[in-house]
């Protein structure tokens, strides 16, 4: 993931305005304002609640997908770490240390893998029991 995309920028802009406007009212320190993680913020928004929310709909159907679940997760890390690791060793892609929280391991930010590796694994593996379910029931 380029995190220099178009998209993003907006997405890093907003999130500042919205912050700054916050500590303009005295809501918010001034501390908190430059520090902000801008990644972890944006996985925490797209990522971490739909997770819940799917958590909290299929509960049922992710405990007789376990052993599923857990070979989706020796995949990804297998796969999705080393890709995400030569990707950025060879420069295809790279990562600002700006809007991150700072915890890197062997040059990928932390929020790669809690937040792609994890929630995303969780997020796609719901998304399909969604629509599994919905199929079923059609």
């Amino acid at each position: 993931m380029n995190i220099n995309c178009k998209h993003y920028r907006n997405f890093k802009l907003i999130l500042n305005l919205f912050l700054h406007n916050l500590y303009n009212k005295q809501i918010l320190s001034k501390a908190l304002v430059p520090i902000m993680p801008v990644y972890a913020v944006y996985l925490l928004i797209f990522f971490f609640i739909p997770v819940v929310m799917l958590f909290l709909l299929l509960r049922t159907e992710l405990a007789r997908y376990k052993r599923t679940l857990f070979w989706c997760f020796v995949f990804i890390y297998t796969i999705g770490v080393l890709w995400d690791w030569l990707s950025v060793r060879t420069g295809v892609w790279r990562y600002d240390s700006a809007p991150t929280l700072g915890i890197w391991i062997d040059g990928l930010p932390a929020e790669e893998f809690i937040g792609f590796n994890i929630l995303g694994t969780f997020l796609i593996f719901g998304g399909f029991l969604v629509i599994r379910k919905i199929l079923r029931n059609v």
